[in-house]
């Protein structure tokens, strides 16, 4: 890593971690701190809206409160509960087999290495990666598509095609950043800034506080 990176790698995590405060979102399922609660919570997120799923995450953590309840429900019970969010069958299949993967395996209790967390169903790297994240206060950091796309444009860093050895290249460069600065806020604030600012499409560059130093922003000077 040349000396002209660590300091970019440094001016983005002050600049990140300036702006998050004031523009954190609020979503319910933030507030809770135990990894059953944030394992649900990256289940149903997952190719779903985060207003989608504000709106039904509250019933279902009322509805099935730990892996036990949710083992010990029906498919059937369990889609029609996240009916709002769509592909509610198959994904209501995966929480059951979840439910009852915990249950059975790990006496109703979520594991917490890393290693445990990646055989249950419905579990990958970024929501094993969330757990010890988040949970358990791991210094690791949290890395989907959106935070591949942010860190990408920023840095212009060269990415194989497989969508997972990309995020495996990107999860190893962030690393010694959120050993340094803390996980929780640097995760939280990449995936809100992915969110809201550095969108996908019609990203917001001509407000972002990342401006000066973003490689996206000087390869296209008129953004």
């Amino acid at each position: 890593m040349t000396p002209a990176t660590e300091h970019k790698k440094e001016l983005f995590a002050t600049a990140l971690l300036k702006w998050w405060p004031s523009n954190r979102r609020d979503f319910p399922w933030r507030k809770r701190r135990d990894a059953y609660s944030v394992l649900i919570a990256e289940q149903l997120l997952r190719k779903t809206s985060a207003k989608q799923v504000d709106a039904v995450y509250e019933h279902f953590m009322k509805r099935f409160q730990n892996p036990r309840q949710l083992a010990s429900a029906t498919p059937k019970e369990i889609e029609e509960l996240i009916r709002p969010l769509g592909i509610e069958k198959r994904r209501s299949i995966t929480l059951y087999r979840f439910g009852l993967a915990v249950t059975k395996q790990f006496q109703s209790k979520i594991p917490r290495s890393r290693d445990a967390l990646l055989t249950l169903p419905g579990v990958g790297e970024y929501a094993a990666d969330a757990v010890r994240s988040l949970v358990t206060g791991d210094r690791l950091p949290m890395v989907d598509r959106n935070a591949v796309r942010v860190v990408t444009r920023i840095f212009s860093i060269d990415l194989p095609p497989n969508q997972r050895k990309a995020t495996r290249v990107v999860r190893k460069f962030m690393l010694p950043l959120v050993r340094r600065h803390g996980a929780k806020n640097i995760n939280l604030g990449l995936l809100d800034f992915a969110a809201t600012v550095c969108t996908a499409r019609r990203p917001k560059c001509s407000g972002c506080v990342m401006r000066d130093f973003c490689q996206y922003t000087q390869n296209e000077p008129d953004r």
